[in-house]
């Protein structure tokens, strides 16, 4: 029996994927974020942020990873993880994520060993993370990215017993920040200034 022609892709559908310039203009905009990346990096290093802390061994303090991936709740996001130690049960990294179409955020994590340290340090903290427009992490897990209202609470909105409970309540400690893909410009200025943010809670701990 003949079906005759299946539709596969709708007319809007079909025009997307003979697009070749969105995808041109995707690598290009990849490209550049790399090179912001790396820039960051040779600036940290070179205004020795994150001399002086005591990081858990095996952290790489110096060089820094960037990755990227097409599907983070179905978009694609570009990171930077530096610092970073992901290995075994003591964590302490910094992550900067490009979110395409969402945002871009700067995370702090910590767990293991430094994480009661850490969430007295958080509170230490707390006048300046609300200046700052700090976020803190509620969910059981570190490895949402999302700000949504069952994964981060803004701090600047909360009062210090809050905040306590709520670090009480996760078995780590995860800060974060964000800007709008609008101000991409400021994406050099937003990361240093979150390092320089979380350097001054992991001299604390």
């Amino acid at each position: 029996m003949n079906e005759g022609t299946k539709i596969i892709l709708s007319a809007d559908e079909l025009s997307a994927v003979m697009d070749r310039s969105f995808f041109e203009k995707k690598s290009r905009i990849t490209n550049k974020i790399y090179e912001a990346f790396a820039q960051v990096v040779k600036t940290a290093n070179e205004q020795k942020i994150f001399s002086g802390i005591v990081f858990p061994q095996g952290t790489d303090f110096s060089t820094g990873k960037i990755s990227k991936g097409e599907n983070y709740i179905g978009l694609p996001y570009l990171l930077l993880d530096f610092p970073r130690n992901f290995k075994g049960d003591d964590c302490i990294a910094i992550r900067t994520m490009l979110w395409w179409g969402n945002f871009i955020s700067s995370t702090l994590l910590i767990s293991g060993a430094k994480t009661s340290a850490g969430k007295k340090s958080v509170i230490r903290h707390l006048s300046l993370l609300s200046e700052m427009k700090t976020w803190i992490c509620i969910h059981e897990s570190p490895w949402l990215h999302h700000f949504d209202a069952d994964n981060y609470q803004p701090i600047h909105k909360l009062e210090k017993k809050e905040v306590a409970m709520m670090l009480e309540s996760v078995t780590f400690v995860k800060l974060a920040r964000k800007i709008p893909l609008r101000s991409i410009n400021r994406l050099e200025m937003f990361t240093l200034d979150s390092f320089k943010l979380y350097r001054k809670i992991l001299l604390d701990i």
